[in-house]
Parts: structure tokens; C-alpha cells; sequence
């Protein structure tokens, strides 16, 4: 099914942190609840040496590390035991990611849409290089009305704005521009990075590391009594919402 491994065996690109569980979740339980929606490698909750119970704390290692940022935003704010379960990505070396992509901004989102949505409407654009994202507020989970995407060519991405900035989306008109970038700043697309963009093409360097992002197809809930309601997420019986076996 899943496999133990040790630290130094983790790719640690492909590796999410998931905090503050209860001492009830497992191992087995962390893969039925991640496999919904990627293939994983390996899972393991480190154990104190005295006591035998797991710290709190775990690590769930996928196959590709292009479905991490998916996985993240899918089990946000999920609740094991009644307890919100932190769920990030786990430390890796930041010094081997470059502020460079044809990054878009997209904003006054209607409300109803999504992550998925936003895929189908902009992919036939262009190949995406990370998860679409529409930035939530952490306390109801609702959207606050603006997104991102990211895309592997920057042709593609003029394409959006030319053809997508102003337009209406489920009744609203959507502005598009280039995101900022990390120095809260410039903006991603600029001549600079056009040209940095290119010449690291030249010499075969892919600053996306060649990730190709897909939207996976998504899979109905056979059992709707152990869903996540609402979400689609099928958690365990005994580990749902507030909810604990007698």
C-alpha cells in the first residue's frame, strides 16, 4: 500500500507537512484520505522514543511533486478528530527556485468559482506549470474574490490578457494582469525575465524544472455517509468533522 522512509530518502519537493493531529490519526488513515487525490509514496508520523505515540506531526511524500500544491489546497482546513489539520509544504531549499514565471493575477472572481474552474476556462491557452489558485479567507472558506495562474509560456500568457481581461466570468468581469512578484513590486513578464526566460531555454534550464500541471479527473464519493460534506473529500468514518466513534 504505502512504504515508511527516512528522512534523507524523501524527496522533499514532493514532501507535505500535515500538524496539529490527534492522537487517534494513523498512518493507514493519513493514505485512504491523501490517495483520493494523488498517488502516494511513503507516510510516516515520527514517534516519541518513551512513549510510542506520534508527535502531532507527520509527513506524506507523493509520487510527483507536481501534485503538492494541489493536494494542499484540496485538504486546507480539513478537520481529523475535530481538530483543524495544518497541512503545508515541507521544508525544502528555497535557494533553488528563481522569481521567474508567467505568472497572471486574476481578479473580481464570482464567488462560485473555483480552482477547477478556473483550469478548464484557462488551459486551453496553454499548459499550466502550477495549480490554478483562488485565494480563500481560512476562517469560512470563501473566496475572496481573487486568483492566480500560473503558465509555461509567457505567449500564453499575453494570450489570457489580451483575450480574457474584461471579460465576463459567470456575470462578472474579470481583470488579468501580470502578478507581482516576490518584492512586492515588479511584475512578472517584464523584458528582464523575458529574456532571462529565454536564454535559460537555450541552455536547456526549465525554471518550472519541467512540471507540467493537470487538473485531476474528479472522482465521485462511492460512500456519501463518509464524506467530507460539502467538499467531496472522503475522510473516514471516525476521523469526519467533529465527529468521533463512541
Amino acid at each position: 500500500m504505502f512504504k515508511q522512509s527516512f528522512e534523507s530518502e524523501k524527496n522533499q519537493e514532493a514532501t507535505i507537512y500535515i500538524g496539529n493531529l490527534d492522537p487517534e490519526v494513523t498512518e493507514n488513515l493519513l493514505y485512504e484520505l491523501f490517495v483520493q487525490f494523488s498517488p502516494v509514496r511513503s507516510v510516516s508520523l515520527p514517534k516519541d522514543k518513551i512513549l510510542k505515540t506520534h508527535q502531532g506531526f507527520g509527513f506524506v511524500e507523493l509520487v510527483s511533486a507536481t501534485s503538492v500544491d494541489y493536494v494542499i489546497r484540496v485538504l486546507g482546513g480539513i478537520q481529523l478528530f475535530g481538530k483543524v489539520v495544518k497541512v503545508k509544504r515541507s521544508n525544502v531549499d528555497k535557494t533553488k527556485t528563481m522569481d521567474v514565471g508567467a505568472n497572471l493575477f486574476l481578479n473580481n472572481l464570482d464567488s462560485l468559482i473555483d480552482e477547477r474552474f478556473l483550469y478548464d476556462t484557462f488551459h486551453k491557452f496553454g499548459e499550466f506549470a502550477k495549480p490554478p489558485h483562488v485565494v480563500t479567507d481560512p476562517v469560512t472558506g470563501t473566496s475572496k474574490g481573487y486568483g492566480f495562474i500560473s503558465l509555461t509560456e509567457f505567449e500564453a500568457a499575453d494570450k489570457v490578457i489580451e483575450m480574457m481581461n474584461n471579460q465576463f466570468l459567470m456575470n462578472k468581469p474579470i481583470t488579468v494582469e501580470y502578478s507581482l512578484k516576490s518584492n512586492g513590486k515588479d511584475r512578472h513578464g517584464d523584458e528582464v525575465e523575458r529574456l532571462m526566460a529565454a536564454s535559460a531555454k537555450k541552455h536547456n534550464y526549465d525554471f518550472n524544472n519541467g512540471s507540467i500541471f493537470r487538473m485531476p479527473q474528479q472522482r465521485a464519493t462511492e460512500n456519501p455517509e463518509a464524506s467530507d460534506v460539502g467538499r467531496g473529500i472522503g475522510v473516514p468514518r471516525g476521523a469526519r468533522r467533529g465527529y468521533r466513534d463512541a
